[in-house]
């Protein structure tokens, strides 16, 4: 047992053993899912395992007293303030409706988009990329229309159960931005450092807030090369403003270095960085073994970054990344699990795809089960959230 040890160097072999039991114990006793590797502690501040946690942390941290502190601490708690049982938490209180968000305008997406997908022997193998994703218009799966505005019962039941509590209804703050990204008129923006400018991609949302960062997303923005010509991906948060949930911090639309709205990615950089290397030459090609592109700029009256099928032409216009699952920063096998939502043309309609990235191989969903209808707006219902799987790199077309 923890009492049982007496040095410092032993704390240290065995604090993780006890932080892992500490978090295993905390998910039995609370409701499902409120666990997780990045979910604090259901607790009240004074509750008896965050202050265990808390203390064995600050005696990894501090090897000069570790031994010491921990050993005090819990001689001093009696066994049933160890092992009480607690009640689970009320559930979250449903979101408002879609219809509360900003009106949007109509898209009226063809019907050509939702035929069922011709054999791919009609195909020509001589085709150009433009004439492949002309053809792919009569190939589009029929999409899988998911719950929208007020769930039913036993979707929120399923999402009760999963273990990243952030929904899409918590980002509708950066619905305007999503909107002007979607349709092409993204503000420009600037790296505030270096005064060089871009215009937004496309956001990755999911997860934040959490233990260590408070409600935020990623905003993928094209940079301006300089005088060689060209643009660079390049990434920073974006934020609501404080004191006012519901509406986006316009000053954090720019990149900053430092100040009371500093925003650069930090160390975040390693997380995110990855999915910037994508857009980067050959990258995203090598990551997916030869069956997707990357790239970025104006195409179908889009300017947008784009996920491409090498097989089938099929060009994906992308709006968000829905981040469901994550691994540590420092574990040996990274992954992330989401979907990307995207529209397939201007004035169109907007779907998802699930997309999974594996340490340095990325893959997309590419079976008619896998094409979900999210409707008309770029911020998708909570119901994305189902169904976010680690995609096999053989379900991409090669």
């Amino acid at each position: 047992g923890i009492a049982g040890l007496t040095t410092a160097r032993a704390l240290q072999r065995r604090g993780l053993d006890v932080v892992v039991a500490a978090r295993e114990w905390s998910a039995r006793t609370t409701s499902a899912g409120a666990g997780g590797l990045w979910m604090p502690f259901h607790a009240e501040p004074a509750d008896a395992v965050a202050r265990w946690a808390s203390v064995t942390l600050s005696c990894l941290l501090e090897e000069q007293r570790s031994s010491a502190a921990l050993g005090a601490f819990i001689e001093s708690l009696p066994a049933t303030e160890l092992f009480r049982a607690e009640a689970p938490p009320p559930p979250p209180p449903p979101p408002p409706p879609l219809r509360d968000a900003p009106p949007l305008p109509a898209e009226d997406d063809s019907a050509v988009g939702r035929k069922q997908p011709s054999p791919r022997s009609a195909m020509s193998t001589s085709m150009s990329s433009p004439d492949l994703r002309a053809a792919a218009a009569d190939r589009w799966p029929a999409p899988m229309p998911i719950a929208a505005g007020a769930l039913p019962a036993e979707v929120e039941a399923q999402l009760a159960r999963l273990s990243n509590r952030n929904r899409p209804s918590h980002y509708r703050w950066t619905s305007p931005l999503l909107e002007a990204i979607a349709s092409g008129a993204a503000p420009q923006v600037s790296d505030l450092s270096s005064s060089v400018r871009g215009r937004p991609l496309f956001l990755v949302a999911g997860a934040c807030p959490s233990m260590l960062a408070g409600m935020q997303v990623v905003m993928f923005t094209a940079m301006d090369a300089g005088e060689g010509g060209g643009q660079a991906l390049d990434f920073w948060w974006v934020k609501p403003r404080e004191g006012e949930a519901s509406s986006l911090e316009a000053q954090t639309l720019h990149r900053h270095s430092r100040g009371p709205h500093k925003n650069d990615p930090g160390r975040s950089k390693a997380v995110y960085g990855p999915i910037a290397k994508l857009w980067d030459g050959e990258d995203g090609l090598r990551a997916s073994r030869g069956a997707l592109r990357f790239g970025f700029g104006s195409d179908s009256g889009l300017s947008s970054a784009w996920i491409e099928s090498v097989a089938t032409g099929e060009r994906y216009h992308l709006c968000l990344v829905w981040l469901e699952e994550w691994s540590s920063p420092f574990a040996r096998n990274k992954f992330m699990r989401g979907k990307m939502v995207y529209r397939r043309r201007a004035n169109g309609g907007f779907f998802a795809r699930p997309l999974s990235i594996v340490n340095d191989t990325i893959a997309v969903g590419t079976g008619v089960a896998d094409v979900e209808d999210v409707g008309a707006a770029p911020l998708p219902p909570d119901g994305i959230k189902l169904g976010c799987y680690e995609v096999p790199l053989k379900e991409s077309p090669s």
